[in-house]
């Protein structure tokens, strides 16, 4: 053997046994950390994990215990969780000791996704909540726990909301009409009362039949009013407990026959003493004939002419009396096809404001 196949072999010798110690070392420190340093152990029970069947829109409280399975006491200084629906108390600052269980109560507000529409079984779902945790000698520390539940439907209503527009008190009584869809898990439907509206639910179809129809009937048709209405319904299970109720909104206007186009006059803005011009309609919501007699004390400087093609359109000229937001409410007297005569109010609104004198600075 030659002297340069000595010193290579002498080289290679040297690499392989550095490299030896080196991970002989390594695997002696990280056993000796393994073993000075015991993991710290946060567990809850499966069986308390599984939360069980919500109905949606439901607030459900849920108690569950975080045990400290270390040596070592472990302070819980806050929770985090993947969504903002979940809530704990405590929420802070608990010490566990080694081998301690502490409840803790769970707050979920169990509702669907936005624009989501749960199908007829219902839906899974897993929300994660993370204890932040550390001992007097570690850094913080996080383990995940994985709460699930199944988010069941209760009822849909069809439309959620109704509007009816504007509709005349000359009309034939106010009737209208939504559908309500029954879950599984729910046997039947209370209605609370409400003042305005007789709501009736009928069958529809066979007795088994899960849809039903749900009709409103106005009990005051004949009043003028604003209609921002809402009428609670709540389901009730085959076991006779109540869910969370779920709501049918009405929205819309009793008003007199005769209306006008546009339904206020927007003059915008003008400069006081100026006069401004512009014309309305008048027509009836129902097609029944009707005369107007004339504009009923007109403020200063005002003006309304009947168009000469037309009887029902107006002319209204206004002027200006004052700065800032002013308004004014016209009376059209009006002679109804019965022959009464009876008083149509129609707003006018413009934003005033005093001109500069000419030659000011």
């Amino acid at each position: 053997m030659n002297q340069i196949t000595k010193w290579f072999l002498l080289i290679v010798c040297s690499v392989v046994a550095a490299f030896l110690a080196g991970t002989f070392a390594s695997n002696y420190i990280r056993s000796g950390d393994k073993a000075a340093t015991p993991p710290i152990l946060l567990t809850v029970s499966a069986d308390e994990l599984e939360i069980g069947k919500l109905p949606e829109s439901s607030e459900h409280h849920h108690p569950f215990h975080i045990r400290n399975s270390s040596t070592d006491a472990v302070v819980i200084r806050r929770f985090e969780s993947s969504c903002n629906c979940l809530s704990v108390t405590p929420g802070q600052d608990v010490t566990l000791l080694p081998g301690e269980s502490v409840r803790f109560d769970l707050a979920i507000r169990a509702t669907p996704e936005l624009k989501e529409t749960l199908p007829d079984g219902g839906i899974r779902r897993e929300l994660l909540l993370t204890p932040v945790f550390a001992t007097t000698t570690e850094k913080e520390q996080r383990v995940d726990f994985e709460f699930a539940y199944h988010l069941t439907p209760t009822i849909r209503l069809e439309p959620a909301r109704i509007a009816f527009g504007q509709r005349s008190i000359r009309a034939d009584g106010l009737i209208l009409r939504a559908t309500i869809q029954l879950a599984p898990d729910v046997k039947s439907v209370e209605v609370a009362p409400h003042p305005e509206w007789d709501v009736r639910l009928i069958p529809n179809g066979p007795q088994t039949s899960s849809t039903q129809l749900v009709m409103l009937i106005a009990r005051n048709p004949k009043v003028c009013r604003p209609v921002i209405d809402v009428i609670s319904f709540t389901p009730v299970t085959h076991d006779g407990s109540k869910w969370p109720n779920k709501s049918l909104q009405v929205d819309g206007e009793i008003s007199p026959d005769v209306v006008a186009t546009p339904r206020t006059l927007h003059y915008g803005r003008a400069a006081v003493g100026e006069t401004m011009t512009d014309t309305v309609r008048l027509h009836s919501l129902t097609g029944t004939p009707f005369k107007v007699l004339g504009v009923r004390q007109l403020p200063d400087g005002w003006h309304a002419i009947p168009s000469e093609y037309d009887e029902h359109v107006w002319s209204i000229t206004a002027r200006a009396s004052g700065a800032g937001e002013q308004s004014h409410e016209l009376q059209f007297r009006i002679r109804n096809s019965e022959g009464g005569e009876e008083l149509f109010s129609f707003p006018v609104v413009y934003l005033g404001y005093q001109p500069t004198p000419r030659g000011a600075k």
